[in-house]
């Protein structure tokens, strides 16, 4: 689930931005090739809700490195204006999903945007046998 968590955003990020993006996913020891973003898992949580229904939380950070030029604050506006536009809902599988908790911030002129995608799974129960027949007598005391 997590790996079509990731697709999806990566989907989204190529449909927006133009397939020649470069998308990270693990860190970049040696020329780091800017701009480019990094997909990244912050957290994942789940919570039982009925019997074998859970909720799960994918908390999710995007970052964008631009590139560097003067004007890098404006370039990290407009990255993230379309971010908070378009990551609101991604394809996960083949089911569309929708985004929450979505902000951004900037930290040392990277930006850091923050989206948490929700979603119901099922556990698949053991099936267990259902007790054969069951014979009752009763009798009423005198």
């Amino acid at each position: 689930m997590e790996n079509d968590v990731v697709n999806g955003i990566i989907s989204k990020l190529r449909d927006v931005f133009g397939e020649e993006t470069v998308i990270y996913l693990d860190e970049v020891k040696q020329e780091l090739s800017e701009p480019c973003f990094f997909v990244r898992t912050l957290e994942v949580s789940q919570e039982l809700t009925i019997r074998n229904r859970y909720r799960r939380v994918y908390n999710m950070d995007i970052e964008y490195h631009p590139s560097d030029h003067e004007t890098v604050m404006r370039e990290i506006q407009q990255v993230a204006d379309t971010l908070l536009m378009q990551l609101e809902y991604i394809h996960v599988g083949e089911n569309l999903t929708r985004g929450t908790n979505i902000r951004y911030e900037v930290q040392d002129k990277v930006l850091h945007f923050f989206v948490d995608y929700d979603f119901f799974v099922f556990k698949v129960l053991d099936r267990t046998e259902n007790m054969e027949d069951l014979i009752q007598t009763q009798e009423v005391k005198e």
